[in-house]
């Protein structure tokens, strides 16, 4: 039997989660991330705990499948305070949480209706998103609409391989949905849109627009009501050219976020699971976005002769639904007397 296929894990809503984590002494009780902070295993470093911190916290930043909605994917945003939701009609931002004393979160949507130039312009054909390494990409022929999602914000680009026929700018033009109102600056490069309640949430700006040669072409934006064009000068480029605007929250909000920025990470050492001879360590991250706001994750590292992994097994069980907080204790033992060591997470 090998364990990496049949890991059993007990899952426990505890209304005081200390209670389980008393059964295991190594486990950390802490809420933070700090590494120097953090109690660890016998044969964990520090300079391990380190790295597999980082690459946790850059691993909600990803993509993933919605079970529930097949052909969408969503991203978290814990820093910019959005979640991106990516789906055959567009995407759609949508608050993290609702601020204390609001009651209504923001969300903001936004689809490509047509390209191309004025009297020649090419409809749009809904596809299902597409994970590429760690972007989202809308696949359309000759127009490739991408997605990028890190601590700056969502970065939005199109890959355009081949210079549209007919005369003019090229325009891609965008129907804009949600309840938020925009207001384009003075330069038409940037625009700001606010919640009626909570003000400005959300800049989409940081315009840029690039031609094989890495020559900067002339690019603006116009903004009426739900519509939205983006609009480049592509007279003088040398195709292919790339277009890369970024969608990030408005700066009055990104303090306030920052309070709830740490995993509440936890490190247990739960022996050996999968019986090859070395001992092994899980991490808890109850406040980690796994899908759901803070319904939190468990990584499993695996021991070996080098010292325990810091590469995460594929192991991703998944509790689907928001303030969770899976992994806020993990212990491990032969529950059943098969001889297999078991884990109970809650």
């Amino acid at each position: 039997m090998n364990f990496r296929n049949v890991v059993k894990v007990l899952v426990f809503f505890l209304i005081m989660p200390f209670a389980l984590l008393a059964v295991s002494s190594e486990a950390y009780s802490g809420t933070g991330g700090d590494s120097a902070s953090v109690s660890l295993p016998a044969g964990v470093s520090r300079d391990w705990f380190g790295k597999v911190s980082e690459d946790i916290r850059k691993s909600e930043y990803l993509p993933r499948a919605i079970v529930e909605n097949e052909g969408a994917l969503i991203a978290p945003n814990r820093k910019q305070g959005f979640r991106s939701e990516f789906n055959a009609s567009g995407i759609v931002l949508s608050q993290r949480e609702t601020p204390p004393g609001y009651s209504e979160s923001w969300n903001w949507k936004l689809s490509v209706k047509n390209w191309g130039r004025e009297g020649a312009k090419s409809g749009i054909e809904n596809v299902n998103p597409l994970i590429s390494g760690n972007r989202v990409e809308y696949r359309r022929g000759g127009l490739v609409e991408w997605y990028l999602n890190d601590e700056r914000g969502l970065e939005q680009g199109f890959d355009i391989a081949q210079k549209p026929r007919g005369e003019g700018f090229l325009r891609i033009n965008f129907e804009v949905g949600g309840n938020l109102e925009g207001q384009l600056d003075a330069g038409n490069s940037k625009l700001l849109f606010s919640h009626k309640s909570q003000g400005a949430v959300l800049n989409f700006g940081g315009l840029l627009a690039l031609d094989d040669e890495g020559r900067r072409l002339p690019a603006s934006f116009s903004y009426e009501g739900t519509s939205l064009s983006l609009i480049v000068d592509d007279s003088e480029a040398k195709y292919p050219i790339v277009i890369d605007p970024l969608a990030a929250g408005a700066a009055t909000i990104l303090e306030a976020n920052q309070a709830s920025a740490g995993f509440g990470l936890k490190v247990t050492g739960v022996g050996d699971l999968n019986k090859d001879g070395y001992a092994d360590v899980v991490v808890g991250a109850p406040y980690y976005d796994n899908i759901y706001v803070n319904n939190g994750r468990i990584f499993l590292y695996y021991g070996s002769p080098a010292g325990v992994s810091s590469t995460a097994s594929s192991f991703n069980p998944q509790v689907n639904q928001d303030y969770a907080n899976y992994g806020w204790a993990v212990t491990a033992g032969d529950f059943n007397g098969d001889t297999w060591i078991d884990l109970a997470v809650g």
